[in-house]
């Protein structure tokens, strides 16, 4: 793991509703992929932390899509 600022790469998020009614960085809008209940995870991406699933970029960590979107996975 690396760790930037005090968020730890590779932490792990859930959508807790669809994502297909915007466009995402590498996700277009009408996907069928980013649906409720998904694990995603945390990592660098273009030296800013990003939420990903698959390799491929879904927003910023910080952003209000990840506010509005996503919610941390707690880890047991």
């Amino acid at each position: 793991m690396v760790e930037e600022g005090s968020v730890l790469v590779q932490e792990r998020y859930r959508l807790i509703k669809d994502l297909n009614t915007e466009d995402t960085w590498e996700y277009d809008k009408g996907n069928t992929t980013l649906k409720k209940g998904l694990t995603c995870y945390l990592d660098d991406w273009n030296r800013s932390l990003t939420i990903m699933y698959d390799g491929k970029a879904i927003c910023d960590f910080d952003s209000k899509m990840a506010n509005d979107y996503f919610e941390k996975v707690n880890e047991i």
